[in-house]
């Protein structure tokens, strides 16, 4: 079975522009791109589907773009030790749960 036919985002995600400076998105659309074909990586069917969703909501939601380019770089700055990049799989999961907690209490919120 063709692993594109359950990915709703591939399209969007292969041909998002973005500025020639923006090192956070060239590396997730490089890892992206990986992730599908290189053989490096062993994901599972819900896996591929879970990351394509998160690139996907990475190149649609401005907000959610501008938070994990943050949080990357922050990250970086402060262990520079570290590959984030390297293992993006967990990590995308990671700020997508954290990112969708974040919007989940800020819109519980009473005033």
């Amino acid at each position: 079975m063709n692993k594109l036919n359950n990915l709703l985002n591939y399209e969007r995600i292969t041909s998002f522009v973005f500025d020639k400076d923006d090192f956070v998105s060239e590396r997730i659309i490089t890892f992206y791109q990986e992730y599908l074909f290189s053989g490096i990586y062993k994901p599972s069917a819900k896996n591929i589907k879970l990351i394509d969703e998160i690139i996907g909501e990475y190149t649609k939601k401005s907000k959610f773009y501008d938070f994990v380019k943050k949080k990357l770089i922050a990250l970086e700055l402060t262990n520079s030790d570290i590959d984030y990049y390297h293992n993006l799989d967990v990590n995308l999961k990671k700020m997508y749960k954290e990112f969708n907690n974040q919007i989940q209490v800020s819109n519980t919120k009473w005033l």
